[in-house]
């Protein structure tokens, strides 16, 4: 999918050129699937659940065996591309940078953060 917003912070030859290996895909579509997964209103009991449904999909069995499953690096490249292209979205929806947008989130992550 050709996506100019993309092209402006990394490279119109990058943006044309991105693969994904099959991997990553699947690594991809799971933390998508995983954020979707939550319910606001929802218990932390029903939210658990449904988060393990969605990762269900990232431990080997009849769809997936061992060794197609995604490793830490599938898993950590997939999430920076999602994490990337969101921010990017919403740097431009906002009128900001990305380096703003990931310093508001890593402020918010700092807030919720267990010490």
């Amino acid at each position: 999918m050709h996506d100019e917003n993309f092209e402006s912070r990394f490279g119109a030859a990058d943006a044309r050129t991105l693969r994904i290996p099959p991997e990553g895909q699947l690594a991809a579509t799971a933390l998508l699937d995983a954020v979707i997964s939550q319910r606001a209103g929802a218990s932390n009991e029903a939210n658990l659940q449904a988060l393990g449904q969605a990762l269900s999909i990232l431990t080997p069995g009849e769809l997936y065996p061992q060794e197609q499953l995604p490793d830490a690096g599938d898993i950590t490249a997939a999430a920076m591309v999602c994490i990337s292209w969101l921010a990017n979205k919403l740097a431009v929806t906002t009128g900001t940078s990305i380096e703003a947008e990931i310093s508001e989130l890593r402020a918010f992550l700092d807030s919720v953060a267990e010490h």
